[in-house]
């Protein structure tokens, strides 16, 4: 009976250190996720410090209990620390950024104290490495690897508790703040995932916990269930965020995600589980862990995991927007593996030709595709040697246009050619050649022909199929341009009520309009980020363009950026000084143009210290060009005014 105990025990123990890597790899995964997706957003920036204090967290949780050896398990017990340390900071970060996102931005108190709790990760994050017995005693294996705490800990829980719980506050703020029932939904989730994963990864066993084999069980059940549920809910906090600030379509934010989690996470989760069971399996049954079952175990599961989500996914996002959009939708969805492009039909005419080769044995053979009388391309199979012109073959395809039904096929400079035609026998689409053999028995041009009915049909239908999908091309790209303003309208709709009912001119956050004029400022003298740069809507620059006459915006944005650079300038003869420093750094950097190392020199600067002063240069900058665009948006809007007083 204590045998059955025992190995039950063993196998809950497995399950649970599975279920620990497991939040590691989801959190590390959702956390390459963030870092690609969005990133410029401060919502974006939170949410990847706290997936990597998750990461640090669980990993070194589960590394710790993989290994036997008392100098590994300290070491990834101070990173499990470390990892502890840093979430509630994360967290006050995270909350703090959810309550700007739903339309309460902070006055300044709430960034300072989120900047006060970072400062204390950071000592925290010292004094546990350079004084550890700050912090614990001793290491402890039973039931689990972790620290006998000292005074330090109880410092360590009392911080952990407060500070989560001010974040816990800021998201039922945010709460409260929702009133459309998804967004309602979305932040309920988040704020349900937060508590629990704020709750299940507080190193509890540091508070001590009663030995025994009964009590054993108790807490690898209880282990395993709190893993478990910080799995589930991490997973519901990352779908919640995954629609701040996404200026795509619900579906696609959806599918985005739920794709990169099952590919990605999913994925490497079973596989580990998998080869850990058979290491396992293997160290119980022959008494070694590693044996040839291992990598082929390992190999095995993710090929098969990666063809079922190959199988699964079309079908599952199918069936998702057949059901929430209608079959119409689903048409549209279909319509990208159906299309018929300029390479498709390339390789399927030179399987075709080759074909016919094999079947006439003849050394070479082409077809020409025709579109208004021109040769859109040549497809080649063998040495053809010089071609017909493309004056030849728009002859040709004139005169046979004037007959009934066209020529069924002539002989030309040893080649015979024949026509491939749509459904209309007037509607050419192009001609094929093949190499006349030197044999004095050849056939003439209608036996060929017969003998090659059944491809030439192959090939005017491919052709067909071809022009249905250039002619949709020239729809979708002759239809209007979609309006820039309507991403970031359904992007502040799911949360904020406030920018919802703003202009849909209105001014962005500053910290997208700072990234704006940096990227306008390194394309000034030429670049799309010039040419296609939002600030060339704004009203100031159009004043700009009306009074220079310019042609074209890009001259008046350049203008614009000057005229704001100039306005930093202090007055008198440049100088080198603390007081010109943000007007050299703009003028110098952008509107000259010298390197970056060749700034710092001229003005005595390090790189480093030349990049946190450039930062506060461009937010400078984005005040000027705020003010010129209050004013000359005010000045439009009195125009109006003195015109009917007048």
């Amino acid at each position: 009976m204590n045998g059955i105990v025992q190995g039950g025990l063993q196998l809950v123990r497995a399950l649970d250190q599975s279920l620990a890597a497991g939040v590691g790899i989801v959190a590390l995964g959702l956390l390459f996720y963030a870092l690609t997706y969005n990133l410029r957003q401060r919502i974006t920036k939170a949410y990847a410090v706290l997936l990597a204090a998750l990461v640090a967290l669980y990993g070194g949780k589960a590394l710790s209990s993989a290994t036997a050896d008392p100098h590994d398990q300290r070491l990834w017990l101070t990173v499990l620390w470390l990892g502890a340390l840093w979430l509630p900071a994360a967290y006050l970060h995270f909350s703090d950024a959810v309550l700007a996102t739903t339309g309460r931005p902070s006055r300044g108190r709430r960034r300072l104290a989120v900047r006060l709790v970072y400062g204390l990760a950071v000592v925290g994050s010292a004094l546990m490495l350079l004084r550890p017995a700050w912090f614990w005693r001793d290491l402890v294996t039973a039931p689990a690897p972790h620290f006998r705490p000292a005074w330090g800990g109880a410092l360590f829980a009392l911080y952990y508790t407060a500070i989560m719980a001010w974040a816990w506050v800021n998201l039922a703020r945010a709460l409260r703040r929702a009133f459309s029932p998804v967004s309602r939904r979305r932040l309920a989730y988040l704020l349900a995932g937060a508590v629990m994963v704020g709750l299940g990864s507080f190193p509890y066993l540091t508070l001590g916990f009663p030995s025994g084999t009964g009590w054993e069980a108790v807490f690898w059940g209880l282990a395993l269930l709190n893993h478990a549920g910080v799995l589930l809910l991490l997973v519901l906090m990352a779908y919640a965020v995954a629609f701040f600030n996404a200026p795509l379509p619900d579906r696609w934010v959806q599918m985005r995600l739920m794709r990169w989690l099952a590919r990605g996470p999913a994925t490497a989760v079973v596989v580990l589980w998998a080869a850990t069971t058979v290491r396992r399996v293997s160290e119980a049954r022959w008494g070694t862990a590693y044996t040839w079952l291992v990598p082929l175990t390992t190999i095995v599961t993710l090929l098969a995991m990666q063809h079922l989500w190959d199988v699964f996914i079309p079908w599952w996002e199918e069936g998702v927007l057949a059901w929430k959009e209608g079959p119409r939708w689903t048409a549209l969805w279909r319509l990208q593996r159906q299309l018929f492009t300029d390479q498709d039909v390339r390789q399927l005419l030179e399987a075709l030709l080759a074909a016919a080769c094999d079947r006439l044995q003849v050394p070479a053979a082409w077809v020409a595709l025709l579109e208004d009388g021109h040769v859109r391309q040549w497809i080649r199979v063998g040495d053809t040697g010089p071609l017909p012109s493309s004056a030849t073959l728009a002859a040709w395809s004139q005169g046979a246009s004037t007959r009934e039904g066209g020529p069924p096929g002539f002989v030309w400079d040893g080649w015979w050619v024949f026509p491939l035609r749509g459904r209309a026998p007037s509607r050419w689409w192009g001609l094929v050649g093949l190499r006349r053999p030197a044999d004095p028995a050849r056939p003439d041009a209608d036996e060929v022909r017969a003998d090659l009915q059944p491809l030439l049909e192959r090939m005017s239908w491919a052709l067909a199929e071809w022009r249905r999908g250039q002619r949709l091309l020239q729809a979708l790209e002759s239809a209007p341009p979609r309006s820039a303003a309507l991403p970031r309208l359904r992007a502040a709709a799911r949360y904020d009520r406030q920018r919802v009912l703003a202009p849909l001119d209105d001014l962005p956050p500053e910290p997208e309009l700072a990234q704006w004029v940096r990227d306008a400022l390194r394309h000034y003298w030429g670049g799309p980020k010039l040419s296609g740069s939002p600030l060339l809507r704004w009203r100031v620059v159009q004043q700009v363009q009306q009074q220079a006459g310019y042609a074209h915006p890009v001259h008046a944005l350049r203008d614009v950026l000057r005229d704001a650079v100039e306005r930093l300038r202090p007055a008198g003869e440049r100088r080198f000084t603390a007081e010109w420093l943000l007007y050299n750094i703009l003028d110098l950097k952008f509107l000259k143009g010298h390197k970056g190392r060749e700034v710092a020199r001229r003005l005595a600067l390090s790189e480093a210290e030349l990049y946190r002063k450039q930062k506060v240069a461009l937010e400078a900058l984005v005040q000027v060009l705020l003010d010129m665009e209050h004013a000359a948006r005010a000045e439009t809007a009195a125009a109006p005014e003195e015109t009917d007083a007048t």
